[in-house]
């Protein structure tokens, strides 16, 4: 029955008034590395420049490579041309067990601690061509040692499946 309901709730939506045409996009591939090391399961946002009350933010999630696809309207369609700054949360699971007591604001537990959450304030830029594009987002962490949370390299290589160099070199001596 809800299945039905929500149909028809979405149906009668598009019924209304015309909409305005959909922006042009143009496909967006990227990678995320924070100290050399892929961010995974990171939210990447891009804010148009200039444009506070845009009313579309191309967002994207990293996967275990530190890479992704931006949305705009349809699934990793893409973004925009233009120049943006970027937004990166990098929420750490795994230290609050799925039960985060910091309440809805991910930054509490943002990995970077928010270094890179307000537009206003992100370092990160890109510029997005009416083209196929591939950036890469690389940033170290600093801060004032506010109890930066990043996976050790051992830890990240086993769940990204890279091989720090020295457990490399020790695998091909033995």
């Amino acid at each position: 029955m809800r299945p039905v309901l929500l149909f028809v709730l979405v149906a009668l939506a598009g019924c209304g008034r015309p909409t305005a045409p959909a922006i042009a996009v143009y496909p967006v591939e990227g990678r995320l590395i924070v100290s050399g090391i892929p961010a995974v399961n990171a939210q990447v946002a891009l804010h148009p420049i200039g444009e506070p009350t845009s009313s579309y933010h191309p967002v994207g999630t990293t996967g275990a490579d530190g890479r992704f696809r931006l949305t705009t309207h349809t699934t990793e369609d893409g973004a925009p041309a233009g120049e943006y700054v970027v937004t990166v949360i990098w929420t750490n699971h795994e230290l609050f067990g799925g039960d985060c007591p910091c309440g809805a604001d991910p930054t509490q537990h943002d990995r970077l601690c928010g270094a890179y959450a307000d537009p206003a304030t992100s370092r990160l830029r890109a510029t997005i061509r009416a083209q196929h594009n591939e950036i890469t987002l690389e940033t170290t962490v600093g801060g004032g040692g506010r109890g930066w949370n990043l996976p050790r390299l051992q830890d990240a290589a086993k769940k990204t499946d890279r091989v720090a160099p020295a457990d490399r070199d020790r695998e091909q001596k033995q």
